[in-house]
């Protein structure tokens, strides 16, 4: 008679996620009014417009 397989506990995994991690930043009220007009021209929300400028910010000073 055969085992039975152990469920795993906790979430499933999705091999396709890239692992992230949550940051908390402080905008003046100026910059933040500046990102949304950004935002809504580009048609992106608050947060990937935010992606897409740190991600541009460590491209440009790779050491």
């Amino acid at each position: 008679m055969k085992k039975p397989i152990p469920k795993k506990k906790g979430r499933p995994i999705n091999p396709n996620l890239v692992p992230t991690v949550s940051v908390s930043i402080r905008l003046t009220e100026e910059l933040l009014e500046k990102l949304d007009r950004i935002s809504v021209q580009e048609g992106r929300s608050r947060t990937k417009q935010i992606e897409i400028v740190v991600k541009h910010f460590v491209d440009r000073y790779k050491i």
